[in-house]
């Protein structure tokens, strides 16, 4: 073993993704010094990103004052490298930032105000976190804060929220269009309306009773139908309360997987080629971990490097570890006891997964020496 190479995500609750880096490096210090660890905490997009982003991109912070999701004045920070931004939605719009938990009436306006911000400072690109929101508005905020003009029956421009998209007639571009790419870094395929849609899968989370959900989706979908019909049914276009169709029918940007724009940003592929082992993990493995998950993403590019991957989560479902074990990833070590309860999950996270590192390095030193 001469290179180990760790992405993991966060054990939700637990552990950030950053804590783990360090605490797979404190074990590996101690049982195997000679091995060389490279440690890459990893985001998918929710509430965190740009703190991963921060840790292994050599940027700065910018603070910006902008408004939250019920329109009062906050302060807030996105993450500049070199000529490229990221900003993550739940920094402004998050649901439990929020305190008017409404999506008939919560805002994307302010989220807007950050994009403005890093054009003004040269960006070319401006990647968004999509995860987290507390809004239901299809992005009308933030396309109403670049300089659309939603128009009302009554010819009369508003800012539309998810209460009122079912009032737009018509829309009016900006006269400038935005020279600038933008990524939605996106894990969810929900379309923008419908039973699988934004306001009937997330819109409770968020607040909204039966009756607002059907509000909010005949909104969604008289906005599609103005906005951009072709849109509509794309994957990710309903994540984070529509801004998923925002990026794509107003801000001509593209949406992808979360993982792999992170794995892009830190040329994981180049860092793969003389790697041993790769060894990810997150706080439960299920079937979701290979739906387009930090997971999913690693496996599928270790696998076409044919680099081994192991990994270290913190509880499994069977259906999970079946999964995993089909695809040949081995080792799969699960830090928690069985018999831990919550307290005992939190209190002792660290030590628990410091002993899951001390088991794998064990059984892949052990396999090392066989193979000899």
């Amino acid at each position: 073993m001469k290179k180990i190479l760790l992405v993991s995500d966060s054990f939700k609750g637990t552990l950030s993704s950053i804590e783990i880096s360090k605490t797979f490096a404190e074990v590996i210090s101690k049982i195997s010094p000679d091995v060389e660890l490279l440690a890459i905490p990893v985001a998918d997009g929710g509430e965190g990103t740009c703190e991963y982003f921060s840790y292994v991109l050599d940027g700065a912070w910018v603070e910006v004052e902008t408004i939250d999701a019920n329109y009062k004045p906050i302060k807030t920070k996105y993450y500049i490298h070199k000529n490229k931004a990221i900003i993550e939605v739940a920094s402004v719009i998050g649901l439990p930032s929020t305190s008017i938990k409404n999506p008939l009436i919560t805002t994307t306006f302010g989220i807007g105000k950050l994009i403005k911000d890093a054009i003004t400072k040269g960006c070319k690109k401006i990647i968004l976190g999509l995860g987290g929101s507390s809004t239901n508005d299809g992005g009308c905020g933030i396309a109403s804060s670049l300089g659309y003009e939603f128009i009302d029956k009554n010819g009369k421009s508003f800012v539309p929220v998810g209460g009122t998209l079912k009032d737009i007639i018509s829309i009016k571009k900006p006269i400038k269009p935005l020279d600038v790419e933008i990524i939605g870094m996106c894990d969810v395929k929900n379309p923008l309306c419908g039973n699988n849609g934004a306001s009937y899968i997330y819109g409770p989370q968020k607040g909204a009773s039966e009756d607002m959900v059907k509000i909010l989706d005949d909104g969604m979908f008289n906005l599609g139908t103005i906005a951009s019909k072709q849109s509509m049914n794309i994957e990710g276009a309903g994540a984070a309360g529509g801004i998923g169709f925002g990026i794509l029918a107003f801000l001509n940007g593209k949406l992808q997987s979360g993982i792999d724009t992170v794995l892009d940003t830190i040329n994981f592929d180049e860092l793969l080629k003389d790697c041993s082992l790769v060894v990810s993990g997150e706080g439960r493995l299920d079937n979701q971990s290979f739906q387009g998950k930090v997971i999913d993403g690693i496996y599928n590019r270790t696998s076409k490097a044919n680099v081994n991957l192991a990994l270290i989560v913190g509880s499994t479902t069977d259906e999970g570890l079946k999964i995993a074990e089909k695809k040949n990833i081995f080792p799969i070590i699960v830090s928690t006891p069985l018999d831990a309860d919550k307290k005992e999950m939190k209190d002792n996270a660290k030590l628990y997964y410091g002993q899951a590192v001390e088991k794998l390095l064990g059984i892949v030193i052990d396999s090392e020496l066989k193979q000899r």
